[in-house]
């Protein structure tokens, strides 16, 4: 049996205790916030690609930290591995600007939140709302594994 892969990175970038989400939109599907991030192009390391992306889609400039999760998940037929990194805050302005023609249909808003305005969201992965805090205060002191979430 053939199955199609995908191999992506994600910055998780938190500034003055929020973390910066994306709200995203797909056809057939609820619009729902998530940590920027997408796939990796050719020979580009995951910590490149998640520093690309967050610029890309956001305007905010990023130094990655350390890998945080190791998230797998299938859609639309693929096998996704996304690799979410810590990510340090260094320069930018928060702006949907730097989207590409494609993604002006799918990225709609930006912005940082705090732990509390999560609960009022729908988010991916859902340990944004409760683990990812804790293991934020904790300092990530260990990869963790995220499993076929729906």
């Amino acid at each position: 049996m053939s199955h199609l892969h995908r191999i992506s990175a994600g910055a998780l970038v938190v500034h003055d205790h929020r973390v910066l989400l994306v709200k995203q939109r797909f056809p057939g599907r609820e619009d729902f916030w998530v940590p920027r991030g997408g796939g990796t192009g050719g020979k580009e390391s995951l910590m490149d690609c998640a520093v690309r992306e967050c610029f890309e889609e956001t305007g905010l400039k990023v130094r990655p930290v350390k890998f945080v999760y190791i998230e797998e998940f299938f859609d639309a037929g693929k096998w996704f591995c996304k690799h979410w990194i810590q990510c340090e805050l260094i320069g930018g302005k928060l702006s949907l600007e730097h989207e590409n023609a494609r993604q002006r249909d799918e990225l709609l808003d930006a912005r940082f939140f705090a732990q509390a305005e999560l609960a009022t969201v729908n988010v991916f992965p859902s340990l944004m709302r409760d683990h990812f805090w804790t293991d934020l205060a904790a300092g990530f002191t260990q990869v963790r594994h995220i499993a076929f979430e729906s």
